[in-house]
């Protein structure tokens, strides 16, 4: 399940991704996330629930607030 929030997070998922040479097909494989949720996050500004930002951020060895860097105010969302 994801949530409608901001794009704040697209643009550095996929910064992120493509730094590891990785499709959205070999990030989903990796974190076992679908593809489309990864489409969602990176085209269409969706925010993820903890428990895919955990596994997007853990297959791509950075933190979570690396990519959504707005987990730092406590986990609240702008």
């Amino acid at each position: 399940m994801i949530n409608r929030v901001t794009k704040q997070g697209e643009t550095r998922l996929r910064k992120y991704r493509e730094k590891h040479s990785l499709t959205q097909w070999g990030l989903c494989k990796i974190a076992n996330v679908s593809v489309a949720t990864i489409s969602a996050i990176e085209m269409n500004g969706l925010y993820p629930t903890p428990p895919v930002r955990e596994k997007l951020a853990t297959a791509l060895g950075v933190s979570e607030i690396d990519i959504w860097p707005e987990l730092g105010l406590g986990d609240k969302l702008p």
